[in-house]
């Protein structure tokens, strides 16, 4: 798989605007932005001489020879698109991309909604108050 092209510009802008990642390399940000591209939505570019990739709220611009002309973070989220956790692992095992999230096993967990949450911390604060004043 061929690996997009960065710019020291593009480096500079990505250390210090993408939380976490102040001392990534050259290499690693270029297989980074590779795997965020295969899994970003394509934005209908026609007409336009670079190809505009949505990736969640990093937005970036990729020339036809493959070099990223241009990044943004912070930028609005594709209305319907979410990443592939399954395929996000695959691609980052793949591309060698060396962060916490690359080999990160995928579970299908049910989430607890935040009343419920809510309700046990009550619950547990009542319980305390309870202990501390010794009342049955």
């Amino acid at each position: 798989m061929d690996l997009l092209k960065v710019s020291d510009k593009v480096l500079d802008y990505y250390r210090n605007n993408v939380r976490g990642n102040e001392g990534i390399t050259l290499d690693q940000l270029e297989r980074k932005l590779t795997r965020n591209m295969k899994l970003a939505y394509k934005e209908d570019s026609e007409g336009h001489r670079n190809q505009m990739y949505k990736y969640g709220s990093l937005w970036f611009a990729v020339c036809s020879r493959g070099k990223v002309r241009w990044i943004k973070n912070k930028c609005n989220k594709p209305v319907g698109w979410t990443l592939d956790k399954k395929e996000y692992i695959r691609l980052s095992k793949e591309l060698g991309i060396e962060d916490y999230n690359t080999y990160t096993v995928v579970e299908d967990v049910t989430a607890e909604s935040n009343w419920d949450k809510f309700k046990g911390k009550l619950a547990q604060g009542y319980a305390s108050l309870k202990n501390k004043l010794n009342v049955g």
